[in-house]
């Protein structure tokens, strides 16, 4: 128990990571101790859902600054012209 309450407590992982990490099966951990697995399961969505708004915004700001760069060439800020200013490597598009 209190080796699954460290893990919880640590950088957030998947479920499954923590039960690899503890050396059992998933429905051992969530038979047993199912409030801990889901503090795990809502600690996870709340990261992910935060850090995906956080590259949502830096997304946006990027292609915003592109536009308004090429606007101000007095060129057309096409879908073309504003990806060759831009790094959409985490984007997939």
């Amino acid at each position: 128990m209190e080796r699954m309450s460290q893990v919880a407590s640590t950088a957030p992982q998947s479920l499954s990571a923590v039960a690899r990490s503890l050396g059992y099966p998933v429905r051992t951990l969530m038979r047993f101790f199912p409030e801990i697995c889901q503090k795990i399961i809502v600690r996870g969505q709340v990261y992910r859902k935060a850090h995906r708004e956080l590259r949502k915004q830096g997304v946006q700001d990027k292609v915003q600054r592109a536009v308004l760069t090429i606007h101000a060439e007095q060129k057309y800020p096409s879908f073309h012209q504003v990806l060759k200013l831009i790094d959409l490597s985490c984007v997939n598009l």
